[in-house]
């Protein structure tokens, strides 16, 4: 094997494949890179499968001998096999990490709070398209289960213990980005200035007529984010998908199901995303519906409560 898409390039590529199809079949067995160096070719063949996007092409080498001085282009080595999983074939001599190792190569290139957006995303139905434009309804990239199996496989790879750190904070099922957003602030312990929310699920599915007893013209709902046994739900309105009068009926419609399933039902709006006292308003509400008391005596909490909130809604990986 000649070279691999690693990091930022991997997750780029990624992210194209996930908006036109499923993604490639990884490699069942560990892994060593060859010893040729990249030619002209293949780099010119990797940055193909990132197009639109400009950005320095990011590859994995090995041995490091094997860099090339070249304009936009960063390397990184690795001497050691691969654990299996780590890679999918593209064409002819071109790799491209697999989610797993993408997830765990991003820790060289994005903090925590990055990371933990991105995990969502990888196990998510959406994806980003270059800059600001999103694609939705998607399959997921892969899993929570399966980071955490190929994590456990790759012993002596830098931030291993890191990302298994991060995976514990990451949900599956996100739809969107601003879902993963308020999941972080609501899920995040707060010794890193989260509400300590974090039992809950996203889009679970909710069987109403199971619950209630009565024949509904579509039987399956789901809410954004709940909490299954407590019967506790949090709706996100977004500008984007519910705004106008189809849009707003769905939406009443859909709630008016959830509170027939017995369901607590708390909404949160764009507005109210943006303030961290409305946050708190809303989260005060969700304390008391679930039964608990808030326990947080950590005396700079409110400074990391600041600082989260405010590097959770900038977030842009």
């Amino acid at each position: 094997m000649a070279t691999a898409l690693a990091g930022p390039s991997a997750i780029q590529a990624i992210r194209n494949r996930r908006r036109v199809c499923a993604l490639w079949t990884t490699n069942p067995r560990p892994m060593l890179l060859g010893s040729k160096s990249p030619s002209d070719a293949e780099l010119t063949l990797a940055r193909s499968y990132l197009a639109p996007c400009s950005d320095d092409l990011c590859l994995t080498v090995h041995p490091p001998q094997r860099r090339r001085n070249a304009d936009g282009i960063r390397f990184a080595t690795h001497s050691a096999a691969f654990p299996r999983g780590s890679f999918i074939h593209l064409e002819g001599q071109l790799y491209l990490s697999s989610p797993e190792l993408a997830f765990l190569q991003m820790h060289d290139h994005a903090s925590d709070f990055e990371c933990i957006a991105l995990g969502f995303e990888l196990c998510g139905t959406y994806t980003r398209i270059g800059a600001d434009a999103m694609a939705y309804d998607i399959a997921p990239a892969t899993s929570a289960d399966k980071i955490s199996r190929f994590l456990h496989r790759a012993h002596g790879m830098r931030h291993r213990s890191r990302a298994l750190r991060n995976l514990g904070h990451i949900k599956e099922n996100s739809a969107s980005p601003r879902e993963t957003q308020l999941a972080m602030i609501l899920g995040l312990p707060t010794r890193l200035g989260g509400y300590g929310l974090a039992d809950f699920e996203l889009n679970a599915p909710i069987d109403v007529p199971a619950t209630t007893k009565f024949p509904w013209r579509r039987d399956i709902r789901r809410a954004d984010i709940s909490w299954p046994r407590e019967c506790v739900a949090v709706e996100y309105d977004s500008d984007e998908f519910h705004v106008g009068a189809e849009k707003i009926a769905r939406d009443a419609e859909r709630r008016t199901l959830l509170q027939a399933a017995g369901y607590d039902l708390v909404v949160v709006t764009n507005s109210q995303f943006k303030r961290t006292s409305e946050l708190d308003r809303i989260c005060a509400v969700l304390y008391r519906l679930l039964g608990r008391r808030w326990r947080c005596r950590m005396p700079e909490y409110l400074m990391r409560k600041e600082d989260l909130h405010r590097r959770v809604r900038n977030l842009s990986i």
